[in-house]
């Protein structure tokens, strides 16, 4: 148990620092991670079979992300001069591509969410950037971040984590998350200068991470995660089951009368809040990272009462801009048993992340 403990918090460890989470990490490692965290310790159980929780076998289509990397090659060739004709051409071009992904995928009676990990986030990008604004707002931050240093090229798409780069030959690659596409100039050529070897890389690092753990990188992950009909639900965790706290939650703190919204986990990277509630889907999020064997589930009992309670209640209008937690929703907040103790853990549970 103890040595099953130890692999796990490292493998942990390794995730974070690599700006994942054990949910991102790739599809073997995974596996063996879910397996090892399932085990029945104190029963002396195995699971049925490794990667039970995975799911359905997702569905294969060729070349998504061979077009994914043709459309990244497109869009550095223009960033640095975008001209209307030649970013519509591309535009244009990205909606034939998801379009066609989509019915290849009703074809074999399937979902872009059925599509594996690296496919699945190609076809999320390209149907991210489908949408005019979206296109032009990545130009400009592929250009902005470009124009830092000449030895860079950069590129933003969808990653499992905030940035990744290597360096050969005196020229370096950065691929930053398309989450950054918002990013004002300092956090992109901090992300840049993150890149180059010989560089004090604190200062840089502590601006990135900070942009990301705020409410616009938070809004276009979940673009990205959602974009192109392609979200599956996950509720099932590796330690914690997002359905059966919610079962638990609705009969305790809502009398059993809410109907069961959409749960998934976003393994993506860590959110702000921990959770978050998708009122166009019906979907309650929770950051992954509570799906971890240290964390109570009573924490994460109180994190989905918060999201079904902004579900529930809404928001108001005061002085013509809506607020979420008025009086009655922190009123309603506290009502929840060992409110302090799980509030104070996630306190305690962010500033160590």
């Amino acid at each position: 148990a103890r040595l099953v403990a130890q692999v796990l918090a490292a493998a942990s460890a390794a995730a974070e620092d690599a700006g994942l989470t054990p949910l991102a990490l790739p599809p073997a490692s995974r596996r063996a991670y879910e397996y090892l965290a399932a085990l029945d310790l104190a029963g002396d159980r195995a699971p049925e079979a490794p990667g039970t929780v995975l799911g359905p076998p997702a569905v294969r289509i060729a070349r998504i992300v061979r077009w994914s990397d043709r459309f990244l090659t497109r869009l550095r060739d223009i960033s640095a001069r975008p001209e209307q004709r030649e970013v519509e051409a591309v535009r244009r071009r990205l909606s034939d591509v998801v379009e066609d992904i989509a019915i290849r995928c009703e074809r074999a009676g399937a979902s872009p969410a059925d599509l594996p990990g690296p496919s699945r986030r190609a076809y999320q990008w390209m149907s991210f950037l489908v949408e005019p604004e979206r296109l032009e707002l990545h130009l400009r931050a592929q250009g902005e971040a470009s124009r830092t240093d000449p030895r860079v090229a950069v590129d933003l798409y969808h990653l499992g984590g905030l940035y990744r780069f290597g360096w050969r030959e005196g020229s370096a690659r950065l691929v930053l998350s398309e989450a950054f596409v918002d990013a004002p100039p300092e956090v992109l050529r901090a992300a840049v200068k993150l890149a180059i070897p010989y560089t004090r890389k604190m200062i840089h690092r502590r601006t990135v991470r900070s942009y990301a753990a705020g409410p616009e990188f938070e809004l276009r992950l979940l673009q990205l995660e959602t974009s192109g009909g392609s979200f599956a639900e996950r509720p099932h965790g590796v330690v914690h089951d997002l359905e059966a706290i919610f079962a638990d939650v609705n009969r305790t703190q809502f009398e059993g009368r809410l109907t069961r919204p959409r749960l998934s986990w976003l393994a993506t990277t860590s959110m702000r809040e921990f959770g978050h509630f998708v009122t166009a889907t019906d979907l309650v999020l929770v950051s992954s990272q509570l799906d971890a064997l240290g964390v109570p589930r009573f924490v994460v009992e109180h994190v989905v009462h918060h999201e079904l309670l902004h579900r529930e209640l809404g928001a108001t209008l005061k002085g013509g801009r809506r607020v979420y937690h008025t009086a009655g929703f922190r009123r309603a907040e506290k009502a929840f048993p060992r409110f302090d103790e799980a509030d104070a853990f996630l306190e305690a549970f962010a500033r160590g992340r």
